[in-house]
């Protein structure tokens, strides 16, 4: 007898399917990548003459899929319900067959991916299937997905378990590694508009990318999206000092480093979504040109940024709430308290001395000022939410 967990796991795979084959079924009919913009242009020079706030989003790479190479990744995507009946039919199989459904789902991405919905579900289904027969909560990209569900009960079992803290390195690593490998994309690709300077665009590789939806890469994407494993952990153990320090030891809270640590690392997940800044170029790609609202920059990249800072910090309340135990008012007086020096050590510190490829926010003088004081507003604010106050 199928249990509830089996049934829904191969219904969602078979939606994954019928999503990625429905995407290259598209494209087959067009012979071309599928372009869909918020703004309707057929030249470079309408783009950068228009005052409209706009982006794209491209399903299908150019190069990949044109003079019938899209049939031979539909052909790799139609062994997806194949592997998905197997691993309903044949429980036995599933973790052999969750590992072709994960790469299978990969290989659907030069195609668009299922509108990059499919790929998203098989992958996360194909490792679940990896781990059978636990229950998905247990398992490792079920914690995931709970964690930006913002469920506490991923907290609960944070121990002194060597164990947590493995899963929280490789939680960190394969996140690095996913918005290391966005961000590395994004701004090579920036360079190729811009090989010189934002006087001086590249107007063939500006119209391949913002029109065709073209994706350059080389040698160094890969280079620079592994060196981000070092940004990650220098990052990550320096958020959990901060935690330990700030958020336990000051307030006499019984909590390890071992399980500090743990925990934060599931802070950085939201950063994943940075994975999709290459396929979200607006009109004006150089974020430091982006339209100004209220002061703050506005880009569709810099909005995946803002969402995933803000997805994190809401996070870290829910982690620093259930594993200090402590009200929901004061865990939020914490992150702050934690966060703003983690934000200046981050972004004036360790950012400009590591120096890897990438998107990286710099700041003026003036800007710096202006951080400074929202800097200072915050930590008034942690300490009138009780940061400081011991048990």
């Amino acid at each position: 007898m199928k249990t509830r967990t089996a049934t829904e796991t191969f219904l969602a795979l078979l939606i994954g399917s019928i999503l990625i084959i429905a995407n290259g079924a598209w494209i087959a009919s067009n012979n071309a990548p599928i372009v869909i913009s918020s703004f309707s242009a057929t030249s470079i020079d309408a783009i950068w003459n228009t005052g409209t706030f706009w982006g794209r989003v491209v399903f299908g790479f150019p190069g990949f899929v044109e003079n019938g190479w899209v049939y031979f990744w539909l052909f790799l995507s139609a062994l997806l319900p194949i592997s998905t009946f197997g691993i309903y039919f044949r429980p036995t199989l599933q973790k052999r067959l969750g590992i072709w459904i994960v790469i299978l789902s990969l290989l659907s991405i030069p195609m668009g991916g299922g509108f990059y919905i499919g790929a998203i579900i098989g992958v996360i289904a194909g490792f679940y299937g990896t781990e059978f027969p636990k229950p998905f909560k247990e398992t490792f990209v079920g914690k995931i997905i709970n964690n930006l569900r913002f469920k506490p009960e991923i907290f609960e079992n944070i121990t002194d378990n060597p164990r947590s803290l493995h899963i929280a390195a490789v939680t960190v690593i394969i996140v690095a590694l996913l918005s290391g490998l966005g961000t590395s994309l994004y701004s090579y690709n920036l360079d190729r508009i811009y090989p010189i300077g934002p006087s001086t665009p590249n107007i063939q590789a500006a119209s391949n990318i913002l029109l065709r939806g073209a994706l350059y890469t080389d040698i160094s994407v890969c280079v620079s999206s592994i060196a981000s494993i070092t940004t990650g952990i220098i990052k990550w153990l320096t958020l959990s000092v901060l935690v330990f320090i700030l958020g336990v030891k000051l307030t006499n809270r019984n909590v390890s480093f071992t399980q500090a640590s743990s925990f934060s690392a599931y802070v950085y997940v939201p950063e994943s979504l940075l994975i999709l800044m290459p396929l979200m170029f607006p009109n004006e790609p150089d974020l430091s040109l982006s339209h100004q609202y209220f002061m703050i920059p506005i880009s569709w990249p810099l909005i995946l940024i803002y969402i995933s800072r803000l997805w994190a910090f809401i996070i870290l309340v829910f982690a620093l709430e259930k594993t200090l135990d402590i009200s929901r008012g004061k865990a939020l007086g914490t992150a702050l308290f934690v966060s703003i020096p983690y934000l200046l050590l981050n972004y004036l510190l360790i950012t400009p001395a590591i120096q890897v490829p990438g998107i990286r926010i710099e700041f003026t003088a003036g800007s710096a000022l202006m951080m400074l004081l929202l800097s200072s507003i915050a930590l008034l604010i942690a300490v009138f939410l009780g940061a400081l106050k011991t048990e």
